[in-house]
């Protein structure tokens, strides 16, 4: 069935982007921990929300003078891919987000026919190197993942790094996937129906119709060639400096082609293919460029936006054929060989550094996959009904989709051997995540992504030892030997290994004495990402100040339900020291240790308390250092903040002295002193901390927000600098607030209260956050466009930057 929106014969564009970022989890906690290089983020995942993902789903089209004259989420006038491991994150950081991919995919069903959403295989491995079971799994996990998100069934799958061979095409086509989008550079030959096949290259190919591909017998699979060269202008190039530079290029291009087509062929689609990153990330604004260039095609006429599979039914009935190129991707001109070999494609690193290490690594890996294999198989005889199905199905687990007890009741033969169930499940996601394709994309084997994937490894070597007493481990460590690394410090995988992946690895043991410390300042009951944590802790005195704290501390682990608990002595001799011992011993024990402990620390100092708890031989002995950085910032963090009530105290008492003199300078347009101005900043800084605090668990009002004013006056005249980001945010949400009220009533006087709010926040000089307001008012008026003949509605309007435009085109 022809798609409406196509029915006309017109020129079609269609822009994909390829949105992922490669899993950067710690793989026992399951979070991400931060990257400094990221900053001023807390990590690249959220870098680039901030600047690529977040942006792309309301994106400002402006006028001359920079007022925003309309917003497009950009999602729903393009085709898109989002890895799933990358989906995972949004889940657990930004939920809201999945709504506006949601909401993309059901406006392009209802305008289309199909939606603009298309899946991904799973883990971004390189298909073509993948074994028959691995590439079964990518597949059926990425339609499941896709399913789980969009609520259907994809049409479509992108291949990570369009890395393609016929086999891994009929395990799409087998698993129902329609299409696939490839570069105009992977078509070997060509041939119309059934007619002579003619040999072509990227640049004699046609790209702008789609291709059967044909896998054996009645079996085959739809796929496009994207136009390569223009893809590349739009990723690496200038287009996106300007939507309108962008239409009529691709106006102009779809102009040539047309001119050659014949009476009653399908008309041509420009598919143009790249990074979703480069909308905003790689390009800054690039984002803007993109949602002109959709305005342009709606307003203008000459093009009419597409996607694949609308497409696809145009050309039922006048199809051509094409075959591809095995063992080729979209970066790397040598195919497949960027994974596996020192083929000369890198990105990054200095000029005579090699890849030699390419090679060790992908054997490396490969033998963790055989022996993850060899053990899943075996041992899941006996535990599974039907591993393989298990297997296939554990993605509807990890993502959130299937309730545990239902699938253990569905796949376990024995519920008292779930805890080695779920083990060995674990154990082919480790695996398979090992194989993520970006450990052999970049420059060094010490890098960032590759250090990401042996980490993987390590967990799933940890596992391993639960059912193998080879040392499967060792013999890993020995191929990685031969990785040859560039940098004399790290100068083989080995010592990688050794030096930036198992020193960070936890367990349940390294977690129990984490949790001990926690425990200072997330109380009784928390998680630490995927482990659940309990800790009961009694704090003692000491002889010569510092503390004793000690008690009964449990982990579990989320996903395979393991648990187990300890007695725990953490010492602090001195700010920012921390011990913890960590004996996970059976209760009679616990109860002879504690009063073994408590009768020592009457009587002992730290140091002699130290001794005495090594000399029990504790199974671990745990420093503020040995915490991942984000845990070890939360504790400091706590630590300080007694500090900072110090501070605040001597603060306050040199401000109130020295108040007049401060006031009387800035009247004069004197800088104070250093001292003074810190003072000042210091005490009006905690002032607003604690103002924030006192309103936890309630909203603020307007009347709070005008008993602040004298506070921020005084501020002002002190010539102190404030950080005003948090009271910002709960204004965000006060205007939000008013505006439901609003939208609640329709009495106009809530619209007289907003605009007295948006007055009040200037007199404060609050700098707010519009991005969020702009997009809340601007979907109200496209719902409500009687709003905009209220006057007082487009004064709001025209304080958040909004184009008169908007109004007067409705």
């Amino acid at each position: 069935m022809i798609s409406k929106a196509l029915s006309e014969p017109k020129r079609l564009v269609c822009v994909h982007g390829h949105f992922y970022q490669p899993p950067r989890e710690d793989p026992f906690f399951e979070e991400v921990f931060a990257q400094p290089s990221a900053s001023p983020e807390h990590d690249w995942n959220e870098r680039v929300y901030k600047e690529s993902y977040l942006p792309n789903s309301a994106s400002r089209v402006l006028d001359q003078e920079g007022r925003i004259r309309s917003i497009w989420n950009n999602y729903s006038c393009m085709s898109f891919n989002f890895g799933p491991t990358l989906v995972g994150w949004l889940k657990r950081r930004h939920p809201r987000f999945l709504g506006y991919l949601r909401e993309a995919d059901r406006k392009a069903l209802a305008r289309w026919g199909s939606g603009c959403a298309i899946a991904q295989a799973h883990s971004h491995l390189i298909l073509p190197l993948s074994s028959d079971l691995d590439l079964e799994v990518q597949v059926r996990w990425g339609k499941s993942s896709f399913k789980g998100v969009f609520g259907r069934n994809p049409a479509g799958m992108w291949l990570p790094e369009t890395a393609v061979d016929l086999r891994t095409l009929r395990c799409l086509r087998r698993n129902g996937i329609q299409f696939t989008i490839l570069g105009s550079h992977q078509c070997s030959a060509v041939s119309r129906g059934g007619e002579r096949w003619a040999k072509v290259d990227e640049g004699s190919v046609d790209p702008f119709r789609p291709y059967r591909v044909s896998l054996g017998g009645d079996e085959w699979i739809w796929v496009f060639f994207f136009h390569r060269a223009l893809s590349g202008e739009l990723a690496f190039g200038g287009l996106l400096r300007s939507g309108d530079l962008m239409f009529q290029r691709f106006k102009g291009e779809l102009e040539k082609v047309s001119a050659g087509r014949k009476e009653g062929d399908p008309p041509p689609c420009l598919l143009l293919a790249c990074d979703g990153e480069t909308f905003g990330h790689h390009h800054k604004f690039g984002e803007m460029a993109l949602s002109r260039f959709f305005e342009l095609v709606e307003e203008e006429g000459g093009m009419a936006l597409a996607l694949p599979e609308a497409v696809i039914s145009l050309h039922a009935n006048s199809w051509w054929e094409a075959r591809v190129k095995e063992n080729t991707s979209w970066s790397c001109a040598h195919g497949v060989e960027r994974w596996r070999s020192d083929c000369g494609c890198s990105t990054g690193g200095e000029p005579n550094w090699h890849q030699r290490w390419r090679g060790p690594l992908r054997e490396a890996v490969e033998f963790l996959r055989d022996r993850a294999d060899e053990v899943f198989f075996s041992m899941g005889e006996k535990l599974l009904f039907d591993p393989l199905e298990a297997l296939l199905e554990y993605v509807k687990v990890f993502e959130g989709m299937e309730d545990r007890g239902v699938f253990a009741a569905t796949h376990f033969r024995d519920q008292n051997r779930a805890l080695d169930c779920w083990k060995l499940l674990e154990l082919q996601r480790m695996k398979l995540y090992s194989q993520t394709s970006c450990g052999w994309f970049f420059s060094d084997v010490s890098g960032l992504e590759t250090v990401q994937i042996l980490s993987y490894a390590a967990r799933a070597f940890s596992l391993l030892r639960d059912f193998s007493d080879d040392d499967l481990e060792g013999r890993f460590v020995e191929i990685l030997e031969r990785a040859e690394g560039n940098k004399p410090s790290l100068r083989n995988g080995r010592l990688v290994y050794e030096k930036l992946v198992l020193p960070g690895m936890s367990g349940l043991s390294k977690a129990l004495g984490i949790a001990s410390v926690i425990s200072r300042t997330r109380g009784e009951e928390f998680e630490l990402g995927a482990i659940g944590c309990r800790c009961e802790a009694l704090a003692l005195p000491s002889l010569e100040g510092g503390g004793v704290r000690l008690g009964v501390v449990s982990a579990r682990d989320s996903r395979t339900e393991e648990e187990s608990s300890a007695f725990f002595v953490e010492l602090n001799p001195a700010e920012l020291k921390h011990f913890c011992f960590v004996f996970p011993r059976p209760e009679p024990e616990r109860r002879r240790l504690l009063k073994e402990v408590l009768a020592v620390s009457t009587r002992s100092s730290q140091e002699e308390m130290k001794a005495f708890l090594r000399s029990l031989k504790p199974s671990l002995l745990l420093g503020l250092e040995d915490l991942p950085g984000d845990y070890r910032r939360e504790v400091i963090e706590a630590e300080l903040g007694k500090l900072r009530e110090e501070l605040h105290r001597l603060a306050a008492r040199l401000y109130s002295d020295k108040k007049e003199l401060l006031t009387n300078l800035s009247h004069l347009g004197i800088e104070p002193p250093p001292m003074l101005k810190v003072a000042a900043e210091t005490f009006f800084a905690f002032y607003l901390s604690e103002a924030m605090r006192q309103l936890e668990g309630s909203d603020l009002s307007v009347a709070y927000l005008e008993s602040l004013v004298p506070v921020l006056v005084e501020a002002k005249n002190s010539g102190a600098s404030l950080e005003l980001r948090a009271l910002g945010k709960r204004v965000e949400d006060l205007v939000e607030r008013t505006l439901e009220d609003f939208l609640l009533r329709g009495d106009e006087s809530h619209l007289r209260d907003l605009a007295e709010l948006m007055s009040l926040v200037k007199r404060l000089g609050l700098d707010l956050d519009l991005w969020r307001l702009q997009n809340r008012f601007f979907d109200l008026l496209r719902a409500s466009p009687k709003l905009s003949k209220v006057e007082l509605f487009r004064e709001i309007l025209e304080g958040l930057g909004f184009s008169r435009v908007i109004w007067e085109s409705l």
